[in-house]
């Protein structure tokens, strides 16, 4: 409670104690307006100024004059709280996730083998673009087909200084003839990125790190492989990473290889395999994919898209639900009979 002959002042920014006998119309310099917050900032609605520290606020001064008032402004009316209608919440049901084909089921899936037919494709204007930018030499006639993962280009033997071994996660360079008979550590699978993780198929380790993805150690030893110098106009086979994901009725495939060549690209499927032959790199380098894939899809409905940066493969499901895998996983062996033991005819020859 203020002092007798000391009144305070509780205009919106004042807040100043002051005595009747000295109040006028210019004594008190206030805000008429409210406080406003939103989006981190904080301010009056009569004034322009805005702060995202709420000590700065509190001091931004007065955009008004008038006299002192010593009289509380009334406070804001509470709303009761209006009853919630009882209205009954509809969770909708989740996607079913289908279950791996059983050697029952497989028995009724359409034939990997039937005919395939090329995907409609569709070319990215930015593609278009930079493709047109490169010479005419950097891209072949037709695509190279080879097999095995092998280079179909003539390398030569001998081997530079400082070049890296082409292994996953190995790292390590060529520093001569003692290099080839070190030990390389490296990941024979691909890496896989995948709703937040990563990993290489060929491990179980996984994380949603992309430095420890990264230090990984291999988990395989072999030989290095040391890149060889090639010929300028030759084609190499490499291995391209590439990932999956699946919305409503639709799977796509996502394979990240930089400057496809559309016109010397492969993209066909039948309802139950997709082949993929891919010419990138402004027609350096090309990358081959056959994947069984886990459920029946509609080639007619499917399409493939060209990018700058990757080759996106969009694939539609012939019936709903959720796929689990994009691989139709491989059928376990069968077990062997157990064949009876020569105690077991014993026995029978006793009774």
């Amino acid at each position: 409670m203020a002092t007798e002959g000391e009144l305070r002042c509780y205009n919106k920014g004042c807040g100043k104690f002051y005595d009747e006998e000295d109040n006028h119309d210019g004594a008190c310099c206030f805000h008429p307006g409210q406080a406003i917050f939103h989006d981190a900032l904080k301010g009056w609605s009569c004034c322009k100024r805005r702060t995202t520290d709420f000590t700065d606020f509190l001091h931004i001064p007065g955009c008004t004059t008038e006299r002192h008032s010593n009289i509380r402004p009334p406070e804001p009316e509470k709303k009761e709280d209006e009853p919630v209608p009882d209205v009954p919440i509809v969770v909708p049901e989740p996607e079913p996730i289908r279950a791996p084909l059983k050697p029952k089921d497989i028995a009724g899936r359409p034939s990997d083998d039937a005919p395939r037919q090329k995907l409609l494709s569709v070319v990215s204007p930015g593609l278009t673009a930079e493709l047109a930018k490169l010479p005419a030499v950097s891209r072949p006639t037709a695509p190279v087909q080879s097999s095995g993962g092998a280079s179909s280009c003539t390398e030569n033997t001998v081997i530079e200084i400082g070049v890296k071994c082409k292994h996953h996660a190995c790292g390590k360079t060529y520093q001569g003839i003692e290099s080839l008979s070190e030990l390389c550590r490296y990941h024979p699978g691909e890496a896989i990125f995948h709703e937040g993780l990563k990993f290489w198929t060929c491990c179980t380790r996984r994380t949603s790190d992309f430095e420890q993805f990264m230090k990984q150690e291999g988990c395989k030893t072999g030989d290095h492989d040391w890149p060889r110098p090639r010929d300028e106009n030759c084609v190499e086979e490499v291995k391209c990473r590439y990932d999956w994901h699946q919305v409503g009725n639709t799977v796509v495939i996502s394979i990240y290889s930089k400057l496809p060549v559309p016109d010397h690209c492969t993209v066909e499927a039948n309802e139950t395999v997709l082949f993929a032959d891919i010419l990138f790199g402004g027609g350096k380098s090309q990358f081959s994919l056959t994947v069984p894939l886990f459920d029946v899809i509609k080639p007619d409905s499917s399409k493939v898209t060209f990018l700058g940066t990757k080759v996106e493969v969009k694939l539609f499901k012939a019936e709903p639900g959720s796929w689990k895998t994009l691989h139709l996983p491989a059928p376990k062996p069968a077990e062997p009979e157990k064949k009876s033991t020569d105690s077991d005819s014993s026995d029978e020859d006793d009774d």
